[in-house]
């Protein structure tokens, strides 16, 4: 009757484990995150390798609803000793609140890659050195989506139908200007559907434009209000537009021959005593205008509304200032009775023969010295001075460039 029983449990398993699906080659690995509320959680990633790289099959961790608590995760750039390329099919569709940092490495995106569920507000980040090419279709269904100063990268050449449908590229960067990659030929259906996208470079390359593209839902401020194109109206003219709903793209407003910026950042610098400073900003590489994002928003029409004028403060050590090298001429390095900006031996000796030849009749000395002779700063210059810088070179050290004993005026 065991045995039986037992035959019957092991072929029930046998043909649950024969239900189970994983892909061929593919191996896991784990780590353990951190998120925002200091809490600690086990994540990882199921990958296979091949000869074009790594491919993340599955993101690994416990199913959250709206509202939990959310990390950041960083997407490794290699698994399997291979570099990741690709973002699988449904790789990480699930109800994920994470955000994802993508590898520079990543040139795919597969087709809901990263989509999100109704409740599922996943964020997207791409780093300004991606090399992206292929998004897969709506592989960015509900993300909230990150490109480096807005720009898609000029990599791709693919975006799938509805890429980014309810996807936040634009909504919550309202109004700022979403720049399509300049290889670009086709705007699928849906790209842009409901994205919130309020703006948008569009380039020369792109000659069709398909149904629901960009359409959007007045009700609900997702429409797009601002067309800016790197060609003539008569070209934009001979842009298939499909007319499934794409009636906010028609009527929005258009700005002809407006080359998509790309922007260079320039970090804060401040001013010094005579060089001036300027705070954060971006440039554009071809039309050279100044911007306080990089988004081609927020035109700063006059260098003078960022530059900060120099503060004509020098930073003295020893009588020079160490940013521009101006001498005070009122600095005196106490003990240096030669002023060759040194306190040495020297210095003792010199000091001496200007108190052995000095003439009490005429207040004179055959010896010069400098005003730093004065060691102790008192308006003589007498023994005392000697025993003072004495005892200063006897203190002196040499590892760290300082003496115990001060020199100049004494309290």
């Amino acid at each position: 009757m065991k045995k039986r029983i037992l035959a019957v449990f092991l072929a029930a398993l046998m043909s649950l484990t024969a239900l189970i699906v994983v892909p061929v080659g593919a191996d896991t690995v784990m780590y353990t995150g951190t998120n925002v509320g200091g809490e600690t959680f086990e994540y990882g990633f199921e990958y296979t390798v091949d000869e074009n790289g790594a491919t993340i099959t599955k993101y690994i961790r416990e199913w959250k609803t709206y509202g939990s608590v959310w990390a950041y995760i960083t997407i490794p750039s290699t698994l399997g000793g291979a570099p990741v390329t690709t973002i699988g099919e449904k790789a990480f569709s699930g109800l994920y609140h994470d955000a994802f940092i993508i590898p520079s490495t990543v040139t795919t995106i597969g087709r809901y890659g990263l989509a999100a569920s109704s409740t599922d507000h996943k964020s997207v980040i791409f780093p300004a050195d991606s090399a992206l090419t292929t998004i897969g279709d709506y592989a960015f269904y509900g993300c909230y989506v990150s490109f480096n100063n807005n720009e898609i990268p000029d990599s791709v050449t693919s975006i799938g139908d509805g890429a980014f449908y309810y996807a936040h590229a634009g909504y919550y960067l309202s109004p700022y200007n979403l720049v399509l990659p300049h290889n670009l030929t086709t705007i699928k259906r849906e790209t842009f559907k409901y994205s919130g996208i309020k703006a948008v470079t569009i380039p020369v390359s792109v000659t069709t434009i398909e149904s629901y593209a960009f359409a959007g839902e007045y009700s609900h401020p997702c429409y797009i209000n601002k067309v800016y194109y790197a060609g003539t109206p008569e070209q934009w003219n001979n842009i298939s537009v499909y007319y499934g709903d794409n009636s906010y793209l028609r009527s929005a407003m258009k700005y002809y021959n407006h080359p998509a910026h790309s922007f260079t950042y320039h970090e804060a610098v401040e001013p010094t005593c005579t060089q001036t400073g300027n705070l954060e900003y971006y440039q554009c590489d071809l039309c050279q205008q100044y911007f306080l994002y990089g988004t081609g928003e927020e035109n700063i029409t006059a260098w003078s509304n960022i530059s900060i004028p120099a503060t004509g403060e020098h930073t003295y050590v020893r009588g020079v200032c160490s940013v521009c090298g101006a001498v005070d001429e009122s600095f005196i390095l106490y003990g240096d009775a030669d002023g060759n900006g040194e306190i040495t031996s020297k210095d003792v000796t010199l000091i001496r023969r200007y108190i052995a030849s000095y003439d009490d009749s005429t207040g004179s000395s055959s010896v010069e010295v400098a005003p730093g002779a004065d060691v102790n700063a008192n308006g003589e210059i007498t023994s005392k001075d000697v025993t003072l810088l004495r005892r200063y070179l006897a203190s002196y050290d040499e590892s760290t460039g300082t003496a115990s004993v001060v020199l100049g005026p004494q309290n």
